[in-house]
């Protein structure tokens, strides 16, 4: 545990709800500006939190799920979209980035779970739940996919409730390829490697 100054800057995974950003794990919606975390253990499933002991005092708490936590990099926090896919509609999953202070668990090369943290950018491009079957992979298969893991028509559903959000938490809304183009990842302050790993990404 440390109770550092300088805000961390990981990725997240959060769902749309009513042009809200919701929790991943919880239903709990995340206000626009500074949240702070809160100890669940005693009231939500012991596959989400530990039920033998009483709530942390002050989360992060140790040996305990509890924080508001984010990945180091883009390709994880895709994979992990990806591997909980059966959970929710890929089509209400967005992955953004967030700062967090105050007291931080760092869970080494994986990500943190903070006390503190707020948006700072969402991204527009969505995370299929599935791969092609074999029909599909043939010659452009792969730009295909990528086309329908993008937000779609700017009049469409998705769009708008990203737009919604985007407005609400006052933040960036944009895609990863943009991101990266026009240096914005750069000016949040995420590392030059960490870049890299979510360009290799894109198609």
């Amino acid at each position: 545990m440390t109770a550092g100054q300088q805000p961390l800057l990981g990725w997240r995974l959060w769902r749309l709800h009513g042009g809200r950003l919701r929790s991943w794990v919880v239903d709990e919606d995340w206000e626009a500006g500074p949240n702070e975390a809160r100890c669940l253990a005693s009231t939500h499933p012991a596959s989400v939190f530990d039920q033998s002991r009483g709530r942390c005092a002050h989360p992060p708490g140790m040996n305990c799920k509890c924080g508001l936590w984010a990945l180091w990099d883009y390709g994880r926090c895709a994979r992990k979209a990806r591997e909980e896919s059966q959970r929710w509609d890929s089509r209400d999953v967005v992955i953004g980035l967030m700062a967090g202070w105050g007291t931080v668990a760092i869970h080494g090369d994986e990500g943190f779970r903070s006390q503190y943290a707020m948006v700072r950018c969402l991204f527009t491009d969505a995370i299929s739940d599935r791969l092609p079957d074999a029909a599909e992979r043939r010659p452009g298969w792969w730009e295909r996919l990528i086309r329908l893991m993008r937000v779609g028509e700017p009049g469409g559903k998705r769009a708008a409730a990203l737009r919604q959000a985007a407005e609400l938490y006052g933040v960036p809304l944009l895609s990863l390829e943009d991101a990266i183009r026009l240096g914005v990842l750069s000016e949040f302050g995420v590392p030059p490697s960490r870049i890299r790993e979510a360009a290799a990404q894109l198609p």
